[in-house]
């Protein structure tokens, strides 16, 4: 969260922004006469403020423009920082120097913008911003907010151009060169002096001007149309001799303003930015400091506040960037970096290290004190009765316990390796039976053998199929085949040994296996040109045949894919409803 307060003679304007959503915009009055930054302590301000940047144009901040011949940043550094001292005297009050070099304006010597402001003016916004929980990260200009503004409205500008922020006594300028900030600049009178120009010509109190100039529309009396174009007529001067200045400063080989980019609530006096436009004599655009940013404020509060041009331009523009222009605060977060780089990170160290050492004294001597105690707890007073001959009792008895299971799980191992060929027999006599049919499955076991082998049961069944109706004894042998191994899901292989074919029926003699640990099958489906594919992924027994592992999984799994692609360990195969099963 970035929060950003604008602090001027009429108002102090608070924004916060939440990766690029506004989540907050209040403003808070200034009496007229009465000190701001005072004004800033007393201030409803929602706690707690956190880290702030402030935006302020005030006598103890002034603004400079330098040239320098080229050289490295840091001698660069050390000339500012020596001249600028020497602007603000010897015996002047303690002050604090911030400067950014203008990457425009074209080649030859360094320019430098300056900014110097009085340490006992930053002491006094440190102290207004204390009641609220704040403390000042930043403090700039309000016309380098300005010129973030810009920079979010038009990311990729280019052209030469002006930003104004019109405000009632001040108004501030901002002068783009390249996208670049060429020179930050606060000029009077602001429209406070249309204000006086309509009190002058029609004898009105203050007051009743202000609600006068903003109640003004297009059916006003023309000789306020007219104090409106002599008001865009000011501007405009000073707009021009702000620019002469630059250039004249700065020694700029080339700058000609293409647009005028305008904000503050003195501008939406109804005709004044068409006769700025006509006066400046190129187009002037309205910033709108909203756009490009959500809102988490209240409809009815975003609709008293977005009226264009806004005063809430240089505010908003500033919460955006984490480095601003011309902060003053700089200096102070250098030193602080410094500190702690150097002589804190010392102070810290020896704090610590001081710490370790008396905590490691307190526990040393705790250690002996108790040490003692321990020994006496752990063996205990008659050699017996401590923790530690408890403890080797207990894992005395569970050793004990370990080797009695294990002998347990052989015996149980044993016993189940002796039955299961015949709760095999049994259990898959019963799912042949239930294939068995006259009808739809005339097939007659004559003879089964069962034989245990290292990590499976081979069973050997043999016996003849007749044919059904519509269905021949090889049709009805493969129904068989299929049947069996969906209705007894242990079977892991399964082979067809050749037998010969007699005149009305069919012999068979299958060899089946059914592995101790079955075996898992991982499924998953994938698109096989018009139709779909089954794909089927088996973990078995290295010692078992992959082809006829491959077949029984193909057997018990495909329904309607139009064909199949099985994995069996290192081995692959493929099958579809013409050519059958083969590797791959």
């Amino acid at each position: 969260m970035s929060t950003c307060i604008e602090v001027t003679s009429s108002a102090i304007r608070l924004c916060r922004e939440t990766r690029g959503r506004l989540t907050t915009l209040e403003t808070y009055p200034v009496a007229v006469g009465g000190d701001p930054i005072e004004t800033l302590a007393a201030a409803p301000l929602p706690k707690p403020l956190g880290k702030v940047a402030v935006l302020l144009n005030h006598p103890d901040v002034m603004l400079k423009t330098m040239l320098q011949p080229p050289c490295p940043a840091d001698r660069l550094d050390r000339i500012v920082r020596f001249e600028l001292q020497g602007m603000a005297g010897a015996e002047s009050e303690p002050v604090t120097v911030a400067w950014h070099l203008v990457k425009a304006g074209g080649t030859g010597d360094m320019r430098v913008l300056a900014v110097i402001a009085k340490r006992a003016l930053i002491t006094r916004i440190k102290r207004a911003l204390a009641p609220h929980e704040g403390k000042l990260g930043s403090l700039t200009h309000p016309a380098v907010g300005l010129f973030h503004a810009v920079k979010r409205q038009a990311p990729e500008l280019a052209e030469d151009c002006i930003a104004i922020d019109i405000g009632g006594a001040h108004l501030h300028l901002a002068l783009l060169q390249g996208g670049e900030l060429l020179l930050p600049r606060t000029v009077t009178p602001g429209m406070d002096q249309l204000v006086a120009n309509i009190v002058e010509a029609q004898g009105l109190p203050t007051h009743e001007a202000h609600k006068l100039v903003a109640r003004l529309g297009k059916g006003a009396p023309e000789e306020h149309h007219e104090l409106i174009r002599r008001q865009a007529q000011s501007v405009a001067g000073l707009v021009s001799t702000t620019v002469r200045f630059a250039k004249a400063q700065l020694q700029l080989e080339r700058y000609e303003p293409k647009s005028v980019y305008v904000s503050g609530a003195g501008a939406q006096v109804h005709g004044f930015v068409e006769a700025l436009r006509e006066r400046m004599q190129m187009p002037v655009r309205v910033l709108n400091p909203f756009a490009g940013a959500t809102s988490g404020v209240p409809t009815e509060t975003m609709d008293r506040l977005s009226s264009l041009p806004s005063s809430w331009t240089p505010v908003i523009g500033a919460s955006v960037p984490e480095h601003l222009e011309l902060d003053v605060m700089t200096d102070e977060r250098e030193a602080r970096a410094a500190f702690w780089r150097s002589e804190g990170a010392v102070r810290v160290a020896c704090a610590i290290a001081a710490l370790l050492l008396v905590l490691a004294g307190l526990r040393q001597s705790l250690a002996l004190g108790d040490i003692n105690n321990a020994i006496e707890r752990l063996e205990g007073e008659d050699g017996k009765s401590g923790y530690v001959p408890a403890a080797k009792g207990i894992a005395e008895d569970m050793q004990q316990q370990l080797a009695a299971s294990a002998a347990a799980r052989e015996r149980l191992g044993f016993l189940d390796a002796e039955r299961r060929p015949s709760r095999i027999a049994v259990e898959l006599l019963a799912a042949i039976a239930e294939q068995q049919d006259g009808q739809t499955c005339p097939v007659v076991l004559r003879q089964y053998r069962i034989v245990r082998q290292a990590g499976q049961v081979v069973v050997e069944l043999e016996g003849f199929a007749e044919t059904a109706t519509n269905r021949s004894t090889a049709d009805v042998l493969r129904g068989f085949e299929r049947q069996l191994v969906r209705a007894y899901e242990p079977i892991t292989w399964l082979v067809a040994l050749p037998k010969p074919i007699a005149r009305d029926n069919q012999e068979f003699h299958y060899r089946i296996g059914i592995a101790d640990r079955p075996v898992t099958v991982e499924k998953s489906n994938y698109a096989a040109g018009a139709g779909k594919g089954l794909q089927l992924t088996v973990a078995a027994n290295d010692a078992s045949d992959p082809l006829a592992i491959a077949k029984v999984a193909i057997d018990r799994f495909q329904s309607v894919e139009d064909e199949a692609k099985v994995t069996v360990g290192a081995n692959e195969f493929v099958w579809s409803e013409k050519s059958g099963i083969r590797k791959k």
